[in-house]
């Protein structure tokens, strides 16, 4: 199982993609983050549902320098990645 996330807020400049990456490779995770153009940041994430709630949950709270306002969520299928990685930006 994954999702696909959309966070809003002071989310780039900040570090936040690297945070989601070091989360999500702890929690054994796969995927990828990249910036949006619009300031926002988007991501895949994908492996048991444990730890993408315990992701999920890391993401909202964000990281010290960040603010999420705002984190979308949507419910997809694994994509069987085998790595996440931080993409570059749209």
């Amino acid at each position: 199982m994954g999702y696909h996330f959309k966070v809003t807020g002071r989310v780039q400049g900040v570090g936040f993609r690297y945070f989601v990456k070091v989360n999500a490779e702890r929690l054994h995770l796969t995927g990828w983050v990249r910036n949006l153009s619009d300031g926002a940041v988007e991501g895949i994430i994908c492996g048991n549902k444990e730890a993408l709630s315990q992701m999920l949950s890391r993401i909202e709270k964000g990281n010290n320098f960040s603010q999420v306002i705002n984190m979308e969520i949507e419910e997809i299928e694994d994509l069987n990645l085998t790595t996440f990685r931080v993409l570059a930006s749209e």
